[in-house]
């Protein structure tokens, strides 16, 4: 896996209205590696790296998102190949693509910017101190 690229990424979740109980889409921004949430990956996870025009955004901080209920850590697990070790990396993804995360396992999916192989299991991280 490269060297993380720590930069403002974003993801639209679904909020609810307390006093109306309705349910809107609210895009939220955060730091993390940007070079993980590209392409196919990130259509998966439903996170993006923020565009030009949306680095201005105040980002919020990532255990805060977790608690909330937007964000989700799981942990992929790739299938060893001939010069690479299995590994397992965190990954951030947004709570209603939590669901399809699980079916990943069928090979198809890949970390972007490794060579690790295809994902083989994903579930979700163990208890983290956020603090």
């Amino acid at each position: 896996m490269p060297a993380a690229k720590i930069g403002l990424c974003k993801a639209v979740v679904p909020v609810v209205d307390a006093a109306t109980t309705t349910t809107t889409n609210e895009t939220v921004y955060f730091r993390s590696n940007t070079l993980l949430y590209t392409g196919d990956f990130a259509t998966a996870v439903g996170i993006s790296v923020a565009g030009p025009g949306e680095l201005s955004k105040p980002a919020m901080p990532v255990k805060n998102l977790i608690r909330g209920g937007q964000l989700s850590r799981m942990v992929a697990v790739t299938k060893a190949t001939a010069t690479n070790p299995s590994t397992q990396v965190k990954i951030l993804v947004s709570t209603n693509k939590t669901p399809d995360a699980r079916s990943w396992p069928d090979g198809t999916k890949t970390l972007p910017g490794s060579s690790a192989g295809p994902i083989t299991a994903v579930r979700n991280a163990n208890r983290m101190r956020l603090s």
